[in-house]
């Protein structure tokens, strides 16, 4: 293999820099990357994250996984959501893409627990947020799977089910913001392009999980309905 490496073969260049260490290891990655070899960049991106013959650095080991995943290495994206620390939701958006891929083992390993933290208070909701997002469409009660997977599925079901129901409820609390700053800002003759600007930034802060939906359903519409109603009590007053 080594004789093939050296006379430039990519995929032997590859396969080489996962069997060796340091320097080697960073040359082979090296060279099978940039004959488009995708395990080269795999490879190449590990050495970055570790700084294997090299300086560590994130953001190439980043660049190197991401440009591996789009070749078609899905592990790739399972090392990329290692980059980043449990309650960064970056590290489930690339924990999900690898699970809809069929490499859920990362997600379905993690995710119940970081329920649990958000249960008991000390969690975080923008993380809570990211986690019932990917779950959806991904969920099949008839089947019996997440992800594709029967595995453990009496033990997920619950976690899965309340992060999916805590998404939905921020979506809804999103958009319900947005539609009550719509009236605020047509009662008090807010210019259009400002009423939109400002709902955009309310639309994209929907991430951050930042409204309280403990209450229940059934109150919160009711609570939405008659907040609704008074807005719209307040526009058609005859104005001063």
């Amino acid at each position: 293999m080594r004789r093939s490496a050296e006379l430039g073969f990519a995929f032997a260049q590859a396969r080489l820099a996962a069997v060796t260490r340091g320097d080697e290891w960073l040359k082979f990655a090296q060279l099978a990357a940039a004959q488009g070899e995708r395990d080269g960049f795999s490879r190449l991106g590990w050495c970055f994250r570790g700084g294997a013959g090299c300086e560590r650095n994130l953001d190439k080991a980043i660049e190197n996984f991401l440009l591996a995943s789009e070749l078609g290495v899905i592990s790739a994206l399972g090392s990329l959501g290692n980059l980043f620390d449990e309650s960064d939701p970056q590290r489930w958006q690339w924990w999900s893409r690898a699970a809809a891929l069929g490499e859920s083992f990362f997600f379905l390993d993690n995710f119940s627990k970081q329920v649990e933290l958000f249960n008991s208070g000390s969690g975080s909701g923008a993380v809570m947020f990211a986690i019932g997002r990917s779950l959806q469409g991904h969920v099949i009660e008839q089947a019996r799977t997440i992800f594709g997977s029967k595995i453990n599925f009496d033990s997920f079901i619950s976690p899965a089910k309340q992060a999916i129901a805590f998404y939905e409820a921020q979506i809804k609390a999103t958009k319900y913001a947005m539609r009550a700053w719509a009236l605020v800002g047509i009662r008090f003759n807010v210019v259009k392009d400002v009423r939109k600007l400002i709902a955009k930034l309310i639309w994209d802060s929907r991430e951050e999980a930042l409204y309280d939906v403990s209450e229940g359903e059934e109150k919160q519409e009711e609570r939405e309905e008659q907040q609704s109603a008074r807005a719209l009590r307040a526009e058609k007053r005859p104005r001063k």
